[in-house]
This record gives structure tokens, sequence and C-alpha cells, in this order.
């Protein structure tokens, strides 16, 4: 059996044995001792609470480097490995942006997106320009967002999102502002009307197809379609692209009322622009503007409050710099291409060069023509990969790295654009 823990006694501290000088003695010995002890106790109190508090504070704040000792120090990068790797010639840095369109009946079917996404070349791409929202009004994904008319066909946006960036691409939606008829049929107050009237402007007669346009002066119209890109961006989209942010195009717009407003129809759209592109950042994404090249010209400012629609946007801007936009031939003021198509550098050149003192201090993004144009075009040709180059050529010689190639269905003749 284990032993108990026994109590010692010492009886003796309780007897009276001793005499009065040794009791006096005894007690100044004891005195010393704990002066002693207590000189001892102060003079260590100070290193040791600073030795306490140095590994409490040790635990929330990273140690300095100078006290690291040298051994465990990371070796120090050469100037070779610490400089950043130049990016090969054709391949996108990484604060370059060279996108590619896929129409939304690619994205919507996964079978066909999973193909699209493997036939892109990510030393030469980086990123997936599509649809969330037509210029119909159809919201081509699965939103939440009120008064959202989905398309039959719509698609799981974070699934999307998830195999673009997994392919090493960054998504980018685009988005019709206030060109859309079923919004503007379905939000209360949200439309473009007939003077003082509740029917709804058409910017044709409905018989020849004629459509409702949202009104950019209401407040409702407004948060629906910043509501969209805050969403679309909360499901994984970096980019979010407007395009018809201006007023109505169409017949009869003299009888189209705005309600009542004073505002001047220019700052109406910057200060939906500032209202988006702050929304949009707090959400964790970035807005361009989307201007033709015509617009970017100054050919539509009547839609823009009689002002050139790049001076509206902010700090980027997308503009389409597509040769097939103008035609067999286009002049204006300052502006003249003749067969446009069948020379497409000189005429992506010729388009910057003019346009260049709007664009200054913008980042600027050019749409740029990757398919053959159809339509009866009497100067025209089957565009190739070299085409392609040459629109790439013309945006170098204007000091643009950013574009993103175009094609309606979403095919393209190679890949092998850099």
């Amino acid at each position: 059996m284990a032993k108990g823990f026994k109590v010692k006694r010492y009886n003796r501290i309780y007897r009276g044995g001793r005499s009065p000088a040794s009791r006096a003695l005894h007690m100044i010995s004891i005195c010393a001792a704990v002066f002693i002890l207590g000189f001892i106790g102060w003079s260590a109190y100070g290193p040791v609470m600073d030795y306490l508090e140095g590994q409490a504070q040790s635990a929330f704040q990273p140690a300095d480097s100078s006290s690291v000792p040298e051994s465990s120090q990371p070796p120090e990068e050469s100037d070779e490995t610490a400089a950043q790797e130049p990016a090969k010639p054709g391949q996108p840095s990484s604060d370059t942006l060279h996108g590619i369109y896929l129409p939304a009946g690619i994205i919507a079917d996964v079978s066909s997106l999973d193909a699209a996404l493997s036939s892109i070349d990510t030393g030469k791409f980086n990123a997936v320009y599509f649809d969330l929202k037509d210029d119909a009004g159809n919201v081509l994904y699965r939103s939440f967002v009120e008064n959202a008319t989905l398309a039959p066909q719509s698609y799981d946006l974070s699934m999307v999102c998830g195999k673009i960036t997994a392919k090493g691409l960054t998504p980018i939606g685009r988005i019709s502002a206030f060109r859309d008829p079923l919004a503007a049929s379905k939000i209360k107050d949200a439309g473009v009307r007939y003077g003082n009237t509740e029917i709804l402007w058409n910017d044709d007669d409905p018989a020849r197809g004629g459509k409702p346009w949202l009104n950019p002066y209401s407040v409702s119209a407004q948060d629906y379609v910043i509501g969209l890109a805050e969403e679309a961006v909360g499901m994984g989209v970096s980019a979010i692209v407007y395009t018809n942010v201006c007023f109505p195009s169409g017949y009869s717009l003299n009888l189209a009322s705005y309600g009542n407003v004073t505002q001047p129809k220019s700052d109406a759209l910057a200060a939906f622009i500032d209202a988006a592109e702050e929304r949009i950042a707090t959400a964790g994404g970035k807005l361009w503007v989307y201007t033709g090249g015509p617009a970017a010209l100054g050919t539509e400012n009547s839609h823009y409050g009689d002002q050139n629609p790049l001076a509206l946007a902010n700090s980027a801007v997308l503009v389409d710099a597509m040769p097939v936009q103008f035609g067999d031939g286009f002049t204006q003021d300052r502006f003249t291409v003749t067969e446009p198509l069948l020379n497409p550098r000189q005429t992506v050149d010729t388009l910057l060069k003019t346009l260049s003192p709007g664009l200054s201090g913008k980042e600027v993004i050019a749409v740029l023509q990757g398919y053959t144009a159809e339509g009866q075009f009497a100067h025209n040709k089957a565009y190739t990969a070299q085409d392609m180059e040459d629109q790439i050529a013309a945006l170098t010689d204007n000091g643009i790295q950013n574009y993103i190639f175009y094609s309606p269905d979403g095919n393209y003749p190679n890949q092998e654009a850099s």
C-alpha cells in the first residue's frame, strides 16, 4: 500500500527554551534576512517585468528583423531574382488587359464554355468579356435583384466566373444601362414618358419595333442598373462595362419627357457615373464606360446632353475602334477614313490620333475587330489573324496596351493575335 502524505510538525517553535539575548539576536537575523531578500526582489523586478512584457508583446507584434539571429534571416534576393521577370513578346503583363469576347450562347452552355475557355491561349489573352444584361433588357444570369427579367437560358454567374478565373482569366461583364425596355415597363416611374402622361415613350412606332427606355434621371432606374453591377461583382465579376449611358435615340424625341427636372442632361449622366463607380468600387470591382467610335468623335452629342461622352467618363473608358462601325467610309470635321475595313491598322490609328486629346489622362481600353463583317459593303475582306495583329500594332503606335477583341458569335480567325 502506498504511504500517505505526512504533515511534519515543528513543535519547538512554540517552546520558550531560549534566553532573551538569544531571542533578540534571532529576531535581528530574521529582519536582516527579510531586508536582503526584499532588496534582491526589488532589484530584479524591473528586468523580470520587462522580460515578461516583451514576451507578451511578441505574441501580438511581429519580431523586428534586427532582433532575429543572423542564421534565421531569409537569404537576400539577388538583383536578378528581385526584379520582376518581363512579359514575353506577345504575352500580356500583369497590368495590361488583353481580352476576348464570348457571347451569351457560349457562356450559358457549360460544354460550350469549357470548350471555348480551353481554346483560349492564356499566354496571349488574360480576360473574358461577356454580357450580363443586353439592350433588350434581358438579364442573362440568375439575378436576385428586384425587377430583373431573367432570360430563358440564364446562367449561373458564380459558376461561370469560377471557370474563367480557374483558367487564369479575368471576368469582365457588360451591362446595357438605360436602353432597357423590360425594366422601363416593369419598374414604376423608371421609364421615359410622353409629355405629362403616364404613357411610356417609344423610340419608334411599336409596330416597327419601337421600345421604351429607362429614364436616366430616375433614381429607381439608376439603382436598378447599379444594383445589377454590385451583384455581379459579388458573384465574381472583376470589372463592369456600362453601355448605353445616354439619353434615348429614335423618333419623336421632342415628345419624350423625363419629369420635372432642372439638372442638365450631361450633369445627370456624369452624376450617375460617379455614383456607379463609387458603389461598384465599394463592392470590389471597377467600372468602364463604353463609347462608340462615332459617338467619341462627337457625332451623337445630343444623346449626352450636348457633351462628348468621353468628357463624362472618369478615369477609364472603353472605346470602340472596330473598322466595321465606319462602313465603306466615314467623314467628319476632323476625321476621315476611306475603305476602313480594308485598312484596319490605318483606321484604328487615325481614330486614336483624332481622339487623343479626349483620351488624355484616362485608362483606355480599345475594342478591336476579330471577325469578318457581314453586310452590303463595297470594300470588305475576310479578317485573318494578321488583321488582328495590325490593329494591335496601331494601339501600340498610340501608346495603348489594353484591348478586347470582339466577334458577335465568339469565333475568331485563330488565336495567334498577341
